[in-house]
């Protein structure tokens, strides 16, 4: 993410459709895997987005307030482990990325008024 972040002249838009194209490459069955970003009233997909029983999620946050989530499913049942569908470490990452990308906004917030 953090290559993706630093690309001079990227806009937010742009961030947060790269990133839900990458999602399902950090997980055990990115096959099966598709991701959904939500923010405030925006939406970014994969191509292959279906929402399914089989998800985890993780908020974003701007300035402690909640203004969207990552959502990451699997298209079809995999074989249940202690923690799920998912495993602990695939929820971290999507706990660390929304956490990530809540900072990038903020960043990305001041940068804008900065400038006006």
């Amino acid at each position: 993410m953090g290559e993706l972040v630093e690309r001079e002249g990227i806009t937010l838009t742009e961030i947060y459709q790269e990133l839900v194209d990458f999602l399902p490459n950090g997980m055990h069955y990115p096959d099966i895997t598709c991701a959904k970003i939500l923010i405030e009233e925006n939406e970014f997909r994969t191509n292959n987005f279906r929402a399914t029983d089989w998800s985890i999620f993780a908020p974003i946050k701007v300035n402690g307030t909640d203004i969207g989530r990552i959502e990451v499913y699997y298209l079809e049942k995999k074989p249940e482990n202690a923690e799920g569908s998912f495993t602990k470490d695939e929820q971290m990452m999507i706990n660390a990325l929304a956490e990530r990308l809540g900072r990038v906004i903020e960043r990305k917030q001041l940068e804008m008024k900065r400038k006006i």
